[in-house]
């Protein structure tokens, strides 16, 4: 008998867990599919109410099933010892007369109608002492977060912090925002102890309403100390039943508030994009008519109107710092939400963007030159080939080497790989943004010829500060005095 019940003990563990997993795996499929559909994991960042998403993502949805689960299933164990222990108390309740306090009638049951109004009013004191648990939890969750992204982001930048000898600004910007996981913490200790303090004592003294109400029956010879022991159980039973959701406040105020940060997220990722530039894809030329962008506050940063990049186009922005060219290309790009006009381009699979730091991904030096694509084994000759045209040699055996490839290659040769991934994806438009800052002048040059020759047809439009790049284009756009000017001459074109 007991190995049976231990079988399906067992049985009944993994089939909750198996559950759970499959619920899992079907909230996070749902979210993560919705937060990188029209990218919206980038527009979230210019302008939402929602922390961390990956965390409400990876932690909110597990804690809330596993929590959920967990109450699912001792509340329907609590209600069937209710309905055992209510049977049974109801048979040893007795009418309890109220002419005492001037009423004129009786209560009957007395022991099951103290215990039925004992429970909400227990609760609804509960959740009184309480309920400032349920905001503290998102507030700890919140600086959870923030703790360990910010020691993360130690570690990503941990070559240039060593360089600046940061360790120790490092370590007290870690601790402080330890300090506020340490001072929510406390509040979170406190507000329990509360909590904690008043659910022990409404577990001890209720119990003795049994022996008040039925020690003078017993005295009378109605009751026997067998019915009294009897009731003391049968009473607790159905208190603690009744009583469940305020002895376990703290793991639904969990509860609240992951379903909360939760609920957040969702309503975050029901709005549209921010409006502004208007983006219509289409075939023919880049066309920027009426562009007129901002910055977040408001205030204006550039005009851009009737310019136009036609295919074979090889065109340098320039201007100084600030006027807004890495802007122009990311309106252009339709990542820019602050300000008004319309740019007109081909579809977004012909166009391919190279920033002055492309992501580098870990896994397979091929899966970096391919990105977001996957490598095809049969290609392996092709990849060779461009890294030979960029004198990435050393690294051709590598190709299929799995490595966290940003901490390996040089900011250069990151550089050279991001030409590489644009050779390979074969653009008809490729931007630029200070893409070759890493290199020197002979491998700038060779980087432009090798994209050249791969790309003759294609429309080549860079962002840079060196006068070097200039001889690898024909005309200019210029930004200057908050405009836009293009078709300028270049005096040396790309021969």
């Amino acid at each position: 008998m007991m190995l049976g019940l231990s079988v399906v003990a067992v049985i009944m563990e993994a089939a909750n867990n198996f559950l759970l997993i499959r619920w899992r795996t079907v909230f996070t499929r749902t979210f993560l599919a919705r937060w990188m559909a029209d990218d919206r994991y980038y527009w979230m960042r210019w302008d939402s109410r929602v922390d961390n998403p990956e965390q409400r993502i990876q932690e909110d949805i597990s804690s809330i099933l596993s929590v959920l689960f967990m109450t699912v299933t001792n509340v329907i164990g609590q209600a069937t010892l209710l309905m055992a222990s209510a049977k049974v108390l109801w048979g040893l309740s007795q009418p309890l007369p109220l002419q005492g306090i001037g009423l004129p009638f009786a209560v009957p049951a007395d022991l099951i109608m103290i215990a039925l109004v004992t429970g909400p009013l227990w609760t609804i004191g509960a959740h009184y002492i309480g309920r400032v648990i349920t905001r503290l939890e998102v507030v700890r969750q919140r600086f959870e977060a923030d703790f360990r992204l910010g020691m993360g982001q130690t570690r990503e930048w941990a070559e240039a912090i060593a360089f600046e000898r940061g360790a120790a600004r490092e370590e007290q910007r870690s601790l402080l925002q330890y300090e506020r996981i340490r001072t929510n913490w406390i509040r979170l200790t406190f507000a329990n102890m509360r909590l904690n303090g008043f659910n022990a004592f409404g577990s001890f003294a209720p119990r003795l309403i049994p022996i008040a109400l039925m020690a003078p029956r017993i005295m009378a010879g109605h009751d026997t100390v067998g019915d009294l022991t009897a009731a003391v159980a049968v009473f607790g039973n159905v208190l603690s039943a009744m009583t469940y959701f305020a002895t376990h406040y703290a793991e639904i105020a969990t509860l609240r508030g992951s379903i909360a940060r939760m609920r957040l997220f969702e309503t975050e990722l029901s709005r549209l994009a921010p409006a502004g530039v208007s983006v219509h894809e289409r075939g023919g030329d880049i066309q920027l008519d009426g562009l007129e962008l901002q910055l977040p506050d408001g205030a204006s940063l550039l005009t851009a109107d009737k310019l136009s990049i036609a295919l074979g186009d090889h065109v340098l922005i320039r201007g100084r710092s600030g006027v807004g060219k890495s802007t122009l290309l990311r309106a252009i790009a339709g990542l820019w939400p602050h300000g008004a006009g319309t740019v007109r381009r081909p579809r977004r699979e012909r166009i391919l963007f190279l920033p002055q730091r492309s992501y580098m991904p870990d896994g397979t030096l091929a899966g970096l030159l391919t990105y977001p694509a996957e490598p095809d084994p049969a290609d392996g000759n092709r990849y060779a080939a461009v890294l030979r045209s960029l004198s990435l040699d050393t690294y051709v055996a590598r190709l299929d080497e799995f490595a966290e490839w940003r901490h390996i290659l040089s900011p250069g040769e990151q550089q050279r790989i991001a030409a590489a991934r644009a050779i390979l994806r074969r653009p008809d438009y490729l931007f630029l943004d200070e893409a070759t800052s890493a290199l020197d002048v002979d491998l700038e040059a060779e980087l432009y010829n090798a994209i050249a020759e791969a790309l003759p047809r294609a429309a080549i439009i860079s962002v840079a500060h060196r006068p070097t790049v200039s001889r690898f284009h024909a005309t200019a756009i210029e930004i200057r005095n908050g405009a836009a000017h293009g078709g300028i001459q270049l005096p040396r074109p790309l021969d």
